[in-house]
């Protein structure tokens, strides 16, 4: 039989072990729960991480001024006879110094493979920088003196520049390719 004491509360032998249960029973802080949503979360963090990474890095690689794409890479391999008739040619260039609006004159002296200078021939020119190939001038020559051609041209980075010519004469396309190391223009570093 239970006994109550004055405010309610049970009271006798088994009232000391009562206080216990009633404890478990009432409502308190909760435990700390895990939260459900952190692993998703680092999981799709690491993924983003990874793409943007990517992304900046395919941006990195494709802005670069040094990289340069060979243009019809595979033609003038297959026109490799063609293009190497063009060793009967000699040709050598002189560059002068740079003019007010920063442009230098290019003359292209070219012989057959006799020596005799080569007259009368429409001469254009292709040229780029080592170090920055995917920056090509392109310029149609003129004839200024038997066997010399010329053309202004932009050469303001000092270093090694690759000129590729394309001589027509008598219905022949001839191509000749020189490399030549360009001082810097005056003035410019």
């Amino acid at each position: 039989m239970s006994t109550f004491d004055n405010n309610g509360r049970p009271s006798g032998p088994r009232a000391a072990a009562a206080p216990p249960a009633i404890r478990a029973l009432s409502p308190g802080p909760a435990p700390p729960r895990p939260r459900a949503w952190l692993w998703p979360a680092i999981i799709l963090g690491l993924l983003g991480g990874q793409v943007a990474l990517s992304a900046i890095m395919i941006y990195v690689a494709s802005s670069d001024p040094s990289f340069a794409v060979e243009p019809d890479y595979y033609q003038r391999a297959v026109r490799w006879d063609q293009h190497s008739r063009g060793a009967e040619l000699a040709a050598s260039v002189a560059i002068a110094g740079a003019t007010a609006d920063g442009e230098r004159e290019a003359r292209f002296t070219i012989r057959e493979a006799d020596g005799r200078l080569l007259r009368g021939a429409a001469v254009t020119v292709v040229a780029f920088h080592h170090g920055r190939a995917a920056q090509r001038r392109q310029a149609t020559l003129t004839e200024t003196n038997e066997g010399v051609y010329a053309a202004r041209l932009p050469l303001l980075r000092a270093g090694l520049w690759e000129f590729r010519l394309t001589i027509q004469r008598d219905g022949r396309a001839r191509h000749c390719t020189l490399v030549e190391d360009v001082a810097p223009a005056s003035g410019r570093r």
